[in-house]
């Protein structure tokens, strides 16, 4: 586990804006002094950081986690979610190394790229978001080559954390300010010894912090400047015997000496005297000849030799020179010992007084340094804080100003509420009248309107019957009887009242059920289509022989106006001919809604009715030029009827429409169960049968109940249709039932013992008549017991269920 420490210079922006990562100030560096690993980071063109790293590792051996089989992948006892890649070639760009973290780029909360300016390499910073993932990329990742052509290693560490030291640099902006200040520093000077202490104690703390406790900051080697830990490097640090020496000044490669205090390379005397140049400017005393391994003095001029320890009397021995063959020593001419003690204790005297005074020196300017580091730092701080306060002066003089205003705005809307609340209040009391008037003549209004609707409803019954019966007056073989006040025709209504018993005892020897069953079954394909005709929207539904639902949808008209009904048929007749190239090879009849004849005051006007009426006429002309068949106009309620759809008698107008169209939606739901299901559980909807739109609120729209409608009217026409087919297939049923019709009026007459005027007006009728007369009772029985048993003509398995 490692941890990190940035020094970087302090931010010295206006607004005092901050990064989250690096918080050092832009195009900023921090003092050369530092020997420690410098970093950039950031975008040239944007914002650059620079500063120094120092890197430190715990005190205790790097151990790894039990339980793992090979050492590259062992992970560390201690981790973190901050992982560092400290050996990236710098000649990756960030896309490559985003490429190489791709397959962990999700768990990555944040990527930092350092690169050092002085060095062939740069680091990464990772946050992962969980520890398991960011030991999963250390397993995945650690020791292993970057791609196929480089020849680094990944090197990967777990970092503890990072801690930011901000550094002031001598190229602050406030540098020269300060500078022009000598009489500043004088005064500084003048300060107490303990208390100058004190500040550079603090200041050297700053600039040279210690290290973390129980950690250990990783040091550098000095020729090659790489870190001398290869679990931060990845690199095993061995001797330097390998890299070519050349002098840093000119790069010659011979005579060459290095300083043994810094590791200088520099030529020598016969060559370009860098190495002696490197003394005269550093004061560096001792140099290592690379040839001869002999380290010349430069303070003495002349070589230093080891002594060795001689056995036999214990004295000190001078070691010969590797390339001298005898025992004396390589000065020209040579001295005695005497003479080389007095000469060196004059060298240390002198080396003595030189270092006193270069070291008084130095705390002296040390001392005048830190002081100014100190003073700058009061500076800017006191500077800061006025900015600081001025700035919050302007701000809240500002926002006293604007709340003066809000003040005022709102005392004057105060003043008018306060007017405008006194006239309400004022004016309260009348209107508290007005309103009581006004809620009496509601009451008043809504029992008139009950009372002139029950009426208006007792006229529409009484219209509806008129209806009915002239519809069936219409249909009946003695049409012209009755409309000429025949005799025959009182005798006839009257038996279709009195004789309903009769009638159903009668058909019960036609077994209308079999024979209903078995019209169904020889049908050949029929394809039975409904419409309910609007100027806005036309709902369609088509059902088979079977009587189940194959199409259904609506034919939307709402881009025409009402009045263009041409344009409307047009746009129906293109969808009979879509339905017609559907159903190839079938039978068609076709069921039409009839328009209203009748005015129904605010609900339809004189120009609607005439509008409808036009656009059924079209409707009905186009369906028997498509299909070659006449269709079927058949009144919705007397459809709705048939299947026993009805609304309760005492209910309001807008409560019968309602619940008129919920008992039609019911039924379509009880016939078609199978479909309904699935749209209510929002399965995939065929074209044919398309879910029902809704409403924003999740009611169901018009279009739905058109298409309901549309639903009932093709089942009334298909029952309609196999009722016809019933008495053209079976002519023998009429017989049947006349016969049985005679025998129940003969013996209803034996066992009352005289004559009924029907019995009177049959005996009068020859046999043509009577075969018309008991026809007639034969259809109207017929359509009775159908209307009850309206489900005869769907095929059962176990028919005995319906019975007369």
């Amino acid at each position: 586990m490692f941890q990190i420490r940035v020094q970087a210079a302090d931010e010295c922006e206006e607004e005092g804006k901050a990064e989250d990562f690096d918080g050092a100030m832009e195009e900023e560096e921090v003092e050369e002094t530092l020997q420690d690993a410098s970093f950039l980071a950031g975008n040239p063109q944007v914002r650059v950081t620079t500063g120094k790293l120092r890197f430190y590792r715990t005190d205790k051996p790097y151990a790894a986690s039990a339980g793992s089989n090979n050492s590259s992948q062992q992970l560390p006892n201690e981790r973190s979610a901050l992982v560092c890649v400290v050996t990236v070639p710098s000649h990756m760009s960030p896309v490559e190394i985003l490429e190489f973290l791709a397959s962990f780029r999700e768990d990555i909360a944040l990527v930092r790229i350092l690169k050092d300016p002085e060095r062939s390499n740069c680091m990464v910073l990772m946050q992962f978001n969980s520890q398991e993932r960011a030991d999963q990329f250390f397993l995945d990742h650690n020791g292993k080559y970057f791609n196929s052509i480089e020849q680094e290693r990944c090197k990967i560490v777990f970092v503890r954390s990072i801690e930011f030291d901000s550094v002031l640099g001598e190229d602050h902006p406030d540098n020269d300010g300060l500078e022009e200040k000598h009489a500043a520093e004088d005064q500084v000077a003048s300060r107490s010894p303990r208390s100058e202490r004190r500040a550079s104690s603090a200041q050297m703390r700053k600039m040279f912090p210690p290290p973390p406790a129980g950690m250990t900051e990783i040091p550098t080697c000095a020729v090659c400047l790489d870190r001398l830990d290869a679990s931060a490097s990845g690199i095993l640090t061995t001797l330097h015997g390998d890299i070519g020496s050349a002098c840093e000044a000119c790069g010659s490669t011979e005579h060459l000496w290095i300083c043994l205090i810094c590791g200088h390379v520099g030529c020598g005397r016969y060559s370009g005297e860098h190495a002696k140049q490197h003394y005269q400017d550093t004061l560096h005393t001792y140099s290592l000849e690379l040839e001869t391994q002999r380290v010349w003095d430069y303070a003495g001029d002349g070589y230093v030799h080891r002594l060795i320890l001689n056995k036999q009397d214990g004295k000190f021995v001078e070691f010969p020179s590797p390339n001298t063959m005898s025992g004396e020593r390589s000065q020209t001419p040579p001295t005695t010992s005497a003479e080389e003690e007095e000469m060196e204790h004059g060298k240390l005297e002198k080396l003595a007084v030189e270092y006193n005074f270069l070291l008084k020196s130095q705390l002296e300017e040390q001392r005048l340094y830190y002081e100014r580091l100190l003073a700058r730092v009061d500076e800017g701080e006191s500077r800061q804080l006025r900015n600081a306060h001025e700035h919050e002066r302007k701000h809240l003089k500002k926002a006293n100003a604007t709340l003066e205003e809000k003040t005022k705005k709102l005392e004057e809307e105060l003043t008018f509420v306060r007017e405008l609340n006194k006239s309400l209040i004022e004016n309260q009391k009348q209107w508290k009248e007005r309103v009581r008037a006004l809620e009496e003549d509601k009451v008043k209004n809504e029992q008139e309107t009950a009372l002139r609707i029950g009426d208006l409803e007792g006229q529409v019954r009484d219209l509806m019957f008129y209806l009915d019966t002239q519809s069936k007056v219409e249909q009946s073989a003695h049409r012209e009887e009755i409309l000429g006040h025949s005799p025959m025709a009182p005798k006839v209504t009257s038996s279709l009242r009195r004789n309903g018993f009769r009638i159903r005892k009668s058909l019960e020897v036609c077994d209308l059920l079999a024979h209903a069953q078995q019209v169904v079954r020889t049908s050949p394909p029929l394809r039975v289509l409904g419409l309910d005709v609007n100027t806005n929207s036309t709902g369609f539904a088509v059902v088979t022989e079977r009587g189940r639902a194959s199409h259904w949808g609506h034919i939307p008209t709402t881009q025409f106006a009402s009045a263009d009904v041409l344009h409307i048929g047009g746009a129906i007749d293109e969808f009979l001919e879509s339905v017609q190239s559907a159903e190839q090879e079938v039978e068609w009849v076709v069921g039409i809604e009839a328009f209203l004849r009748m005015f129904r005051s605010g609900r339809f006007h004189n120009a609607g009715i005439f509008q409808l009426a036009q656009l059924n006429g079209i409707v009905s002309f186009a369906c028997w030029k498509r299909f070659d068949v006449l269709p079927l106009h058949t009144h919705p309620s007397a459809a709705r009827g048939f299947f026993g759809l009805s609304a309760p008698a005492s209910s309001s107008s807008s409560l019968k429409k309602n619940s008129i169209k919920h008992q039609v939606m019911n039924f379509l739901e009880t016939q078609e169960p199978e479909l309904t299901q699935t749209m209510e559980q929002d399965a995939q909807e065929s074209a044919a049968l398309p879910s029902f739109e809704r409403t924003r609120t999740g009611a169901l729209a018009d279009s739905a109940f058109d298409i309901a409608d549309a639903y009932v009217i093709a089942a009334y026409t298909r029952c309609a249709h196999f009722q016809q087919q019933l008495v053209q297939q079976h002519p023998q049923l009429v017989e049947r039932f006349s016969t049985r019709y005679m025998e129940l009026t003969d013996e209803a007459a034996a066992k009352t013992k005289k004559s009924s005027p029907e019995l009177q007006a049959l005996e009068a009728m020859s046999d043509h008549e009577k075969l018309a007369y008991t026809s007639d009772l034969f259809a109207f029985g017929a359509e009775q017991w159908f209307k009850e048993h309206n489900n005869c003509f769907k095929l059962q398995e176990h028919a005995s269920k319906l019975s007369m």
